[in-house]
């Protein structure tokens, strides 16, 4: 949805307001779109019809924009005197009303000259048309009112009001009509049944528009807005809505917003601009204000680029949402890609430098079992020794009791023993025993002293190879730092 606002700058801005994504929130936001001050007067009037928007001005002239584009197509001037008033018939025609007292008839697209209506004598203060499209409401300084029938180009019937009109609205079905006169409201039905209803203002008016067929929304000099049900004849409520007066307002329905739901936009003289809710059901009940922006200048008019066919405008929103989402994701996606390639060179550089610090490590477990093997080979050849000495003990052994045996067996009877060399026999035996015990504990004991050696001096190597390794530590240190570097 779009914002188009006039001011007595000869600028028109022009604002989106739309929904944003903000701390994983949907908000209601205004942005800028676009300024133009091709026009040397002031704004007078701006109107859209959803495609097209149109400005009038002080300067004469009437220009015409594509808002789908937002360029300018084009201007009319073919009546003379400040454009006061502007409304689009739907999407085919444009009236215009002026100050030479003529109301234009355009074609749109072609922009062409369809009729001149003609018949007020004084400026066109404002115009309004009837939901139909077939007939058309214009005030002015004579101080008439005239309807207009747009099919034949002709007045339908005058009215003298005896007071200069400011504005003139229908209602949304067409039943009835408000027009304001200074500060005061008076609302007619068509069919004339009932007396005129009048309402008086606190202020001078400056803005009215229709909320139901019953219910108006009447701003001014005022800083309250009040809404009016003119068949009640009660105020529902009173919107304080700027802190100074409200120059225009502006309704209308939104698919983004509950059905139940309009949504109201306000300008105040110093550029305040605002955006709310209305409850449709419970029009007593308080709007809520969706967002507002400080513009620079001091408005004179607003209108809304209002899409004219919702369902059409819902697509165009969600397609173009539906275009965004990927572009989020595949940002998100190289995000992470990004993130995951950063982890994989960080666990590489840690790879290298563990494999460095592993080379570092092998290699002074190299030296480290080389000495362990020599010890190894050291120890293997000392118990190959002692067995050796073993072995020969034991057959000096062996060839001594068998040269005992040989000698008793000369000496004594067939069994080669007799009871006393049996009893020495034992007693030597039982002597060679004790002598191979004793020898053999003595053996023992030296083993055990070998043993004690080999583990002292196991000892004292290791604790000179953890020197070494601690002296090396600091070199490792060194090492990653250039490498690093």
């Amino acid at each position: 949805m779009e914002v188009v606002v006039g001011t007595y700058n000869h600028v028109i801005f022009g604002f989106s307001f739309k929904l944003e994504n903000k701390k994983d929130k949907k908000v209601w936001q205004f942005g800028p779109l676009f300024t133009d001050q091709g026009h040397a007067g002031c704004i007078k009037s701006v109107s859209s019809n959803g495609r097209y928007l149109a400005t009038g001005s002080t300067d004469e002239t009437i220009r015409l924009f594509d808002l789908k584009k937002h360029v300018e197509v084009g201007t009319l001037m073919e009546q003379t005197g400040s454009i006061t008033s502007l409304e689009f018939c739907g999407t085919t025609h444009l009236l215009s009303g002026s100050e030479d007292g003529t109301i234009c008839v355009w074609k749109s697209r072609s922009w062409e000259l369809l009729k001149k209506l003609k018949g007020h004598r004084d400026k066109i203060n404002s115009l309004s048309l009837h939901p139909s499209g077939r007939l058309a409401l214009s005030v002015s300084k004579d101080k008439y009112i005239r309807t207009w029938n747009l099919i034949t180009g002709r007045p339908a019937y005058t009215t003298n009001l005896k007071e200069v009109a400011e504005l003139v609205r229908w209602s949304p079905k067409g039943d009835c009509y408000a027009i304001t006169v200074g500060s005061k409201v008076t609302f007619h039905q068509i069919t004339g049944a009932d007396d005129p209803v009048v309402y008086k203002y606190d202020k001078y008016i400056l803005a009215l528009e229709f909320l139901t067929e019953n219910v108006v929304c009447i701003a001014g000099d005022s800083e309250d807005i009040i809404f009016y049900d003119y068949k009640k004849k009660i105020v529902l409520q009173r919107l304080e809505a700027h802190k100074l007066r409200t120059k225009a307002i502006c309704l209308t329905d939104n698919p983004y917003l509950p059905s139940d739901e309009w949504m109201l936009f306000t300008t105040s003289s110093n550029g305040n601009l605002k955006a709310w809710t209305v409850s449709k059901s419970d029009l007593e009940k308080k709007p809520t204000l969706l967002a507002e922006l400080d513009m620079p200048g001091r408005p004179t008019c607003m209108t809304l680029k209002i899409p004219t066919d919702l369902q059409t405008y819902i697509k165009e929103e969600q397609t173009k949402e539906e275009q965004m989402e990927p572009k989020t994701k595949n940002q998100k996606e190289e995000k992470d890609e990004k993130l995951v390639e950063d982890e994989k060179e960080e666990e590489s550089m840690e790879e290298d430098e563990e494999e460095k610090e592993d080379e570092i490590d092998e290699e002074d477990g190299e030296e480290v079992s080389g000495e362990s093997e020599e010890e190894e080979e050291d120890e293997g050849e000392e118990s190959e020794e002692e067995q050796d000495d073993e072995s020969d003990e034991e057959e000096t052994a062996m060839t001594d009791s068998e040269d005992a045996n040989s000698v008793a067996g000369e000496e004594g009877d067939g069994t080669g023993y007799s009871e006393d060399e049996f009893d020495d026999d034992e007693s030597s035996s039982e002597n060679e025993e004790e002598e191979v015990s004793s020898s053999e504990e003595e053996e023992e004991e030296e083993e055990m002293v070998e043993e004690k050696v080999v583990v002292e001096e196991s000892k004292s190597r290791k604790k000179k190879i953890s020197k070494q390794d601690s002296t090396l530590q600091p070199k490792k240190v060194k090492k990653k730092k250039k490498s690093v570097g």
